[in-house]
């Protein structure tokens, strides 16, 4: 019984040292999420964006099932895409929760990666259902192959 003791504590300090101090970046099996950045939590889940930083995020926000479509489009005036994303109302109700901690910092989740990180900000629909994520992109092929992994999303439901 001893034994079983020690083998028990052994292995429950290896994952602790391994979730407090390892250097694991989360796998998601979403396409796409919506996660707060959890700049203070050391225990949050790790993620890594393009230029190989490591970003620690909370809990997904909106995901596969909360999203209804998605809508990479150039920003008028800019060299910048942007991305339109109409929620369901599942997603509206839990993005209206967020809008009550204003100024907050998201990331989107693109196959895993931080594509990129924003302020969140109010729908821009009546209904709730739409946000619009800034900078998705910086030019016109980046934004297609954006497109494209997002409408194999759609193509999977």
């Amino acid at each position: 019984m001893p034994r079983l003791s020690l083998l028990l504590s052994v292995f429950a300090a290896a994952v602790l040292l391994v979730s407090c101090g390892g250097t694991a970046v989360m796998k998601v099996t979403d396409i796409i999420q919506i996660r707060a950045v959890e700049t203070e939590d050391q225990l949050a889940p790790k993620f890594e964006n393009s230029d190989g930083e490591i970003i620690r995020l909370g809990d997904p926000i909106l995901t596969d099932q909360t999203i209804i479509s998605l809508l990479v489009r150039e920003t008028a005036g800019t060299d910048s895409f942007e991305l339109s994303i109409y929620m369901n109302d599942q997603g509206a109700s839990r993005w209206r929760r967020i809008m009550r901690r204003k100024g907050e910092q998201m990331a989107l989740v693109v196959q895993g990666r931080v594509r990129a990180t924003f302020v969140a900000t109010e729908p821009i629909n009546k209904a709730g259902t739409q946000i619009l994520i800034p900078a998705v992109a910086t030019n016109k092929k980046d934004a297609d192959a954006l497109q494209e992994i997002l409408d194999k999303k759609r193509s999977t439901k």
